[in-house]
């Protein structure tokens, strides 16, 4: 049997978690799969970064067709206007 002597500061003081190597690489294994769809490689944008500006820019997009006279439309609020510029 393995003996592991813990210092006294470090028990008292961190968050120290001991489990098996198997499931410590299974975690990391997932961690790295989760990085890899969260952020772009190429760009370094994280998906709410992305999702963000793909939003920005369909707003954007659908302000300048109103302004040319391509869309028209009342609504009774602004949260009814924003769904629409969305569904463009």
């Amino acid at each position: 049997m393995t003996t592991l002597t813990i210092p006294r500061k470090l028990g008292k003081e961190s968050n120290l978690v001991v489990i098996p190597r198997v499931q410590y690489e299974e975690f990391l294994d997932l961690k790295r799969i989760a990085n890899n769809h969260l952020i772009n490689k190429r760009t370094g944008d994280s998906l709410i970064t992305r999702a963000y500006k793909l939003e920005k820019r369909k707003v954007a997009e659908g302000l300048k067709a109103i302004k040319k006279g391509q869309l028209s439309k009342s609504f009774k609020n602004a949260e009814g206007a924003i769904e629409f510029l969305r569904s463009l």
